[in-house]
């Protein structure tokens, strides 16, 4: 950052992905993150969310559990943060990414479930990011016997480029992802 720093770039965004518990994550981001503490990060990947959140709008989870997530970060913020709301900018929510053995949207996974936990990415507190992919309807990579690969995590680097029609701008997951930020 000081790099960037000594080219004259002043605002810009970071998050980090520091795939822990709200303690740990709470060291490294927001009033902890200083030059000397921690990494100065303004926010991270919001892993506790990501753990319950995928399985919620799929109806694997009680959507209770949402809660346990939100009032487990308040706790750990206490006089941290002026407000359970300003926590939402320390926080990059997401569904899916390049770690993981499937992408939130796999051939076993209905459109409309793809759709709510788009919507839910949207609506919740936190900063939404969009593993690529998803609002191309992309699903992972199958093996030569045509089985969706989960054993590799290579499968959700399904690649867009090379296929034909990759981007359909009227996949209606496509269509979805403008529709929450206008």
């Amino acid at each position: 950052m000081r790099i960037v720093a000594s080219i004259g770039k002043r605002n810009f965004f970071t998050f980090g992905e520091i795939l822990d518990n709200e303690q740990q994550i709470n060291r490294f981001v927001g009033r902890h993150s200083t030059a000397t503490e921690g990494f100065g990060i303004d926010a991270a990947l919001d892993y506790p969310l990501f753990f319950k959140l995928p399985d919620i709008a799929k109806s694997l989870r009680d959507v209770s559990e949402l809660a346990t997530v939100f009032n487990n970060r308040k706790d750990t913020e206490k006089g941290l943060i002026s407000s359970h709301g300003e926590a939402g900018k320390y926080f990059v929510t997401f569904l899916d990414n390049h770690d993981q053995k499937e992408r939130f949207h796999h051939p076993y996974t209905q459109v409309e479930q793809v759709t709510l936990g788009l919507t839910i990415l949207f609506c919740l507190q936190g900063i939404p990011a969009v593993y690529y992919g998803t609002e191309q309807g992309l699903v992972g990579t199958v093996d030569a016997q045509g089985y969706i690969d989960l054993v590799n995590n290579e499968s959700v680097r399904e690649a867009l480029w090379g296929k034909p029609n990759a981007f359909d701008t009227r996949n209606p997951l496509y269509l979805q992802v403008p529709a929450f930020v206008t």
